[in-house]
C-alpha cells in the first residue's frame, strides 16, 4: 500500500487489526510526512490499545524528524492530548512528548495560560524534564500560582532545569510558603552550587527534623566537593541520634562518589555506635565506615551488636578489619565477647570460624595468637564445635591445637581419644608423638588406633 492508503486505513478501517497493521506499515516508511504524523496523532485516540501503541511507536521511531510538528501545541499534535479525558491517552501523550525532547517544551508553552490546573501541572512537569534554560522564564510566574500542585511542579522543574539564577527566589518562597519547603529543598539540591549548599547546611542546623532529613538528602545529591562532607562531620555532635545516622550515611556517600577517604575524629566515634543501632542497613554500613580501618577496644560492644544481626557483608567487614588491621588488645576483647555471645549457637559459630579462617594468611602473627589463645582458653565452652575449632587452630598454627588435643588424649574418654587420634593422623602432628606412643602401650580400646597413628608419624618422620 502507498502511504496515503495506509493513512486512510488508520483513519477509517472498521477493524482494529487492520488499523494497527496500517500504523505498523506506515511507521516502516523512511520519509515521514506531516500527513502521516497527523494520522499517527489521530490514532493515539483510537479505542484499541494496540492501535494506540503502534501509532506511538510511529511517532517516536525517529524522534528528531519533524519533531516540532509531532509535538504541536495546545490545539494540535501530541501536546493537544495532555488534557484528554482518558488518563491512559494523557499518559501516552506524556511519554511521547518526553521522547521528542526539547520541541515538546516549546509545544507545551501554549498550555501555560490554561485555567485547568491538571493540564498546567502536566505541562510544567514535562517542560522541566525536556526543557532548557530558555524554559525557565516561561514557567517562573507560576511559582506563585494559587494551586499548590502547580507551585510544586514549578519548583521541581526549576531543579531539573538547574536554574542557578533562581536559588534566591526559591529561598524566599521557602520562608513564605511552609507547604513547599520539602519541594524547595529537593530542588535546591538538584540545582547545586555554593549558594544552594550554604542554604542546605544552614537548614540542617534548624530544629525541624523533617526538614533536616530533606536537606541532608538534597546535599547527598548536590555536594561536589569533599568539603561539604567535612562540614557535615562538624554537625554530627549536636545532632540527634537518628539525624547522626543519616548524616553519616550522606558523609560517606559523598566521599564514595568523589572517590575520597574521610576520617571521623575519635571523639565522634559515639556517632558511629549510634548508627550501628539503626534499623537502616545503609546507616549501619556508614557507622562501620566511620569507625575507620582499625577498631579500638571501646568499639567492640557495638561491633558485636552488628555481628548479632547475621548480615554476611558487614560481618565479613568487621572480622577482616579486626584480624588484619586492629590492635591485638582489640582482638582479644572482641574474640572473648564473640565466644560469650555465640558459644551456645554452634551453627553460627562455625560460620564465624569459616570467615575468620579466610583472613588468617594475611593477619599479623600477634593477632592470630590473640584469637587462637582466646579460643583455646574457651575450648570447654566450644566442645560442640570441637572438630571445626581444631581445624581452625591447626590452620592458625599447629601449636595452638596441641594443648587442645593433649587434653583429649588424657581424658579417659575413648570417643574423644579416637577423635583426637584421627585428627593427629590427618595433620601428622609430631608434637603429640609421646602421648600417642603412651596410649599405644595402654590396655585401653584405643590402643590399636594409637599404634596405627604412631606408625604413621614414624613413617612421616
Amino acid at each position: 500500500m502507498t502511504q496515503q492508503q495506509l493513512i486512510e486505513q488508520i483513519q477509517s478501517a472498521t477493524d482494529a487489526r487492520e488499523r494497527r497493521i496500517a500504523a505498523e506499515e506506515l511507521a516502516a516508511f523512511d520519509n515521514e510526512t506531516p500527513e502521516s504524523i497527523d494520522a499517527f496523532v489521530q490514532g493515539l485516540e483510537d479505542p484499541d490499545k494496540g492501535v494506540r501503541d503502534a501509532c506511538a511507536q510511529g511517532l517516536t521511531e525517529r524522534p528528531d524528524t519533524l519533531a516540532a510538528h509531532k509535538a504541536g501545541n495546545a490545539h494540535s499534535g501530541v501536546a493537544a492530548l495532555i488534557a484528554h479525558k482518558d488518563i491512559e491517552i494523557r499518559n501516552l501523550a506524556g511519554d511521547i512528548l518526553l521522547k521528542l525532547g526539547y520541541p515538546s517544551a516549546v509545544a507545551l508553552y501554549t498550555w501555560l495560560t490554561d485555567s485547568n490546573v491538571d493540564s498546567l501541572k502536566f505541562a510544567i512537569d514535562i517542560i522541566g524534564l525536556v526543557g532548557n534554560q530558555d524554559s525557565i522564564p516561561q514557567i517562573i510566574d507560576h511559582l506563585h500560582n494559587k494551586d499548590g500542585n502547580v507551585r510544586a511542579a514549578v519548583i521541581e522543574a526549576l531543579g531539573n532545569l538547574k536554574a542557578q539564577g533562581k536559588v534566591d527566589e526559591l529561598i524566599r518562597v521557602f520562608h513564605q510558603d511552609e507547604e513547599m519547603r520539602p519541594h524547595i529543598l529537593e530542588s535546591v539540591g538538584k540545582i547545586g552550587g555554593s549558594d544552594s549548599q550554604a542554604f542546605l547546611l544552614h537548614t540542617i542546623t534548624q530544629d525541624d527534623e523533617f526538614l533536616q532529613v530533606a536537606s541532608i538528602d538534597a546535599l547527598a545529591e548536590s555536594a561536589d566537593t569533599i568539603e561539604i562532607a567535612e562540614k557535615l562531620v562538624n554537625l554530627l555532635q549536636g545532632a540527634s541520634k537518628p539525624i547522626q545516622g543519616i548524616l553519616l550515611k550522606t558523609i560517606f556517600s559523598i566521599a564514595f562518589r568523589l572517590e575520597t577517604e574521610i576520617q571521623l575524629p575519635d571523639e565522634l566515634r559515639s556517632s558511629a555506635y549510634a548508627a550501628l543501632e539503626d534499623d537502616d542497613p545503609d546507616v549501619r554500613v556508614a557507622g562501620l565506615l566511620a569507625l575507620g580501618s582499625s577498631y579500638l577496644a571501646e568499639d567492640v560492644p557495638s561491633l558485636i551488636v552488628e555481628v548479632r544481626r547475621r548480615e554476611e557483608g558487614t560481618r565479613e567487614q568487621i572480622l577482616s578489619v579486626l584480624l588484619l588491621n586492629s590492635p591485638e588488645t582489640t582482638l582479644q576483647s572482641f574474640s572473648q565477647q564473640l565466644v560469650d555471645a555465640f558459644a551456645g549457637d554452634g551453627i553460627y559459630f562455625v560460620e564465624l570460624l569459616a570467615d575468620l579462617h579466610r583472613f588468617l594468611g594475611d593477619a599479623p602473627t600477634e593477632n592470630v595468637a590473640a584469637l587462637a589463645e582466646t579460643l583455646v582458653s574457651n575450648a570447654s565452652r566450644l566442645a560442640h564445635v570441637s572438630d571445626e575449632l581444631r581445624e581452625f587452630l591447626v590452620a592458625a598454627d599447629p601449636k595452638y591445637v596441641v594443648s587442645f588435643l593433649r587434653e583429649d588424649m588424657h581424658a579417659g574418654d575413648a570417643e574423644r581419644q579416637n577423635s583426637a587420634l584421627l585428627f593427629i593422623r590427618q595433620h601428622r602432628l609430631q608434637e603429640l608423638r609421646s602421648e600417642v606412643e603412651e596410649l599405644s602401650r595402654s590396655d585401653g580400646e584405643v590402643a590399636a588406633a594409637a599404634a596405627e597413628t604412631l606408625a604413621l608419624l614414624e613413617a612421616t618422620t
